[in-house]
């Protein structure tokens, strides 16, 4: 996952720990608001105040591996070029010192809305089921799955009795086909 904010954060100059080495040495306390499948650091905005796994030569991979060095503008691969040449310093990476009067605080999450609904669900009576907080892939198959899984509960009271409240969160996507602009829960809810 980390790979996909490779490029973009060697071209901005907070992502990838740069926030954290511009503040430095003061001490950071960044408050996150987590819109990320499991809540990576280095991810959630690609990572201000945290360390950066990735390097200019990972960025390089991924222009090469889709094609990308005649579309992207000269500006942005002779960036990249230029930093695989060691000629751009890399972002700070794990154990960098920058690193150590930072404290990320993660606020709010995925996990935290998905438990705080099983909690309101069982105080209005419902049994509940927390099925995962990692939900991903083409928002049309997961309304499948969960189609299925509301059409058992209603048949069987499986996977647990009614009233039941199974909960999920995640990140879905939807490839657009034609000349609509998508919509990821309008698309889940009517698959």
């Amino acid at each position: 996952m980390a790979f996909r904010c490779a490029i973009s954060r060697r071209l901005a100059r907070i992502k990838g720990g740069q926030l954290a080495r511009a503040a430095y040495p003061a001490t950071v306390i960044a408050l996150i608001l987590s819109d990320v499948v499991g809540s990576p650091l280095d991810v959630i905005a690609s990572g201000p105040t945290a360390p950066d796994p990735t390097t200019f030569a990972d960025a390089w991979a991924v222009i090469e591996r889709y094609g990308l060095a005649d579309t992207l503008p000269e500006s942005v691969t002779g960036h990249i070029r230029s930093g695989v040449g060691g000629d751009v310093p890399e972002t700070p990476k794990p154990g960098d010192p920058v690193f150590e009067r930072v404290q990320n605080v993660i606020v709010a999450e995925n996990a935290h809305a998905a438990l705080a609904a099983l909690e309101r669900g069982r105080e209005l009576g419902f049994n509940t089921m927390l099925l995962s907080t990692y939900v991903e892939g083409e928002a049309r198959e997961i309304g499948k799955v969960m189609a299925a899984i509301a059409r058992q509960t209603a048949e069987s009271d499986h996977p647990l009795p009614r009233p039941a409240l199974i909960v999920s969160g995640g990140e879905t996507t939807v490839t657009v086909r034609g000349s609509g602009k998508g919509g990821r829960n309008q698309e889940l809810a009517l698959a």
